[in-house]
């Protein structure tokens, strides 16, 4: 089954795969995607082969162009919740939710 990712998270089969927001996870493993759903690391309700960031392109390159701390001060702003240690790339997904 496929699911859409909601927040990034490690792979726990291979841990050199970082899923990021609005990428696919599939797995058939029923015990693995239940504990993914009850942290809200993946959507519920699946996933299709067209699925795109639920942002507009402008958006996203105006988000883009800001820095790592603008992007915080955005988040802050929004209450949105985030750790510093994340990546300009994965700050922009959480804005992007």
């Amino acid at each position: 089954m496929k699911f859409k990712v909601i927040s990034p998270f490690r792979d726990k089969y291979n841990l050199s795969k970082i899923y990021q927001v609005g990428e696919t996870f599939e797995s058939e493993d029923e015990v693995r995607i239940k504990d993914l759903l009850d942290r809200k690391l993946i959507d519920g309700e699946g996933a299709s082969e067209n699925d795109a960031p639920s942002f507009p392109i402008a958006d996203q390159n105006e988000l883009q162009l800001m820095t790592k701390k603008e992007l915080i001060d955005l988040l802050k702003q929004k209450k949105i919740p985030f750790n510093s240690r994340q990546t300009k790339e994965e700050l922009i997904q959480l804005l992007g939710r």
